[in-house]
C-alpha cells in the first residue's frame, strides 16, 4: 500500500524537445531504428543506455557506449545501474534529459471476500438506480380498432387575403354563380 511513481522525462537536443512518460518495465535508447526512445545524433551509440522502471524507483544503466553517458555531470560506469531521482539531469552526446517524478497514491489492495462484495454491491446499485436499463416487459395483445382518420385542416397562405375576391366564382360545391366586383348603379 505504498506510494506508486509517474516518470517523466524532458528530453531537449538538436531540433528535439519531447516529454516522455516511461512505463513500467526496460526502456532502452539509442539511435538505432527499434529502440523506444530515438535519439539521432553520431555521439549516441546505437543502443546507448537503458532505464529500468517498476511502480517506485527507476534506474539507468550505461549500455557500454563510446562517449558514455552523464548524470548531473558526472560519468556514469558501463553496465552498472544508478538510482534516478526528481531533477536529475541526464546527458547523451548533445541530449539533455531533466528526469521528472510524481507520486500517486495506490489503491489500497482489498481482501477477497471484502472485494467480491464490493463488487455485488456495485452490480445492486446499477441495477436499481440506471433510467436507461432494459426490463423486459410482458407483452399484451393489441386491440385492434380502426382508427379515426381527421381531414388535414387547410391554412390559409400568409400572404393570401382572409376573404374571398368578389369577382371569383363561388368555391361552393356545384355553385358556379360569379359575383359580381361592385354594386354601383349604372
Amino acid at each position: 500500500m505504498g506510494e506508486e511513481f509517474i516518470f517523466q522525462w524532458a528530453i531537449t537536443g538538436p531540433e528535439v524537445s519531447k516529454m516522455v512518460t516511461l512505463t513500467a518495465g526496460v526502456t532502452v535508447m539509442g539511435r538505432q531504428p527499434g529502440v523506444d526512445i530515438l535519439l539521432e545524433h553520431p555521439l549516441v551509440s546505437r543502443r546507448h543506455a537503458q532505464v529500468t522502471t517498476t511502480p517506485t524507483t527507476c534506474e539507468l544503466t550505461d549500455l557500454g557506449s563510446s562517449n558514455g553517458t552523464r548524470l548531473n555531470g558526472r560519468p556514469l560506469p558501463a553496465n552498472t545501474p544508478t538510482y534516478l531521482h526528481h531533477n536529475d539531469v541526464v546527458e547523451m552526446g548533445p541530449f539533455k534529459i531533466v528526469m521528472g517524478v510524481t507520486a500517486v497514491q495506490a489503491e489500497p489492495e482489498l481482501e477477497p471476500e471484502l472485494e467480491e462484495e464490493l463488487k455485488r454491491r456495485k452490480r445492486k446499485s446499477q441495477n436499481q438506480s440506471c433510467p436507461r436499463r432494459l426490463i423486459p416487459v410482458p407483452r399484451r395483445p393489441l386491440r385492434h380498432r380502426p382508427l379515426r382518420r381527421r381531414r388535414p385542416l387547410r391554412r390559409r397562405h400568409p400572404r393570401s387575403p382572409p376573404y374571398r375576391r368578389q369577382d371569383s366564382p363561388c368555391t361552393a360545391r356545384g355553385c358556379s354563380i360569379t359575383c359580381p366586383a361592385s354594386t354601383t348603379p349604372t
